[in-house]
């Protein structure tokens, strides 16, 4: 399912896995069973040494990455990071 509307809030799917990010800079692992929700739980953010908001989500079995939450939410909602502009 690639849009999920959860206690009023709008869910998309990321490029990562079974994540989803929401309009409001939330990450949840999500995961459907037959199109139903089998599984729903918010990922709790931290903060980097720059200030700004990461969650670790795994990429792959047993590896975790840090992503920084306002460049997934820009990627999920508006499209891929144009080459020269900066979002840090």
């Amino acid at each position: 399912m690639e849009q999920i509307k959860i206690n009023d809030e709008i869910y998309k799917k990321t490029k990562i896995n079974n994540y989803y990010a929401s309009e409001n800079g939330k990450v949840a692992n999500i995961r459907f069973v037959d199109d139903e929700l089998e599984y729903f739980k918010n990922i709790k953010h931290d903060i980097s040494s720059s200030g700004y908001c990461r969650v670790p989500l795994k990429t792959e079995k047993g590896v975790e990455k840090k992503f920084l939450v306002h460049r997934l939410i820009y990627e999920t909602f508006i499209g891929d990071i144009p080459e020269g502009y900066v979002i840090d």
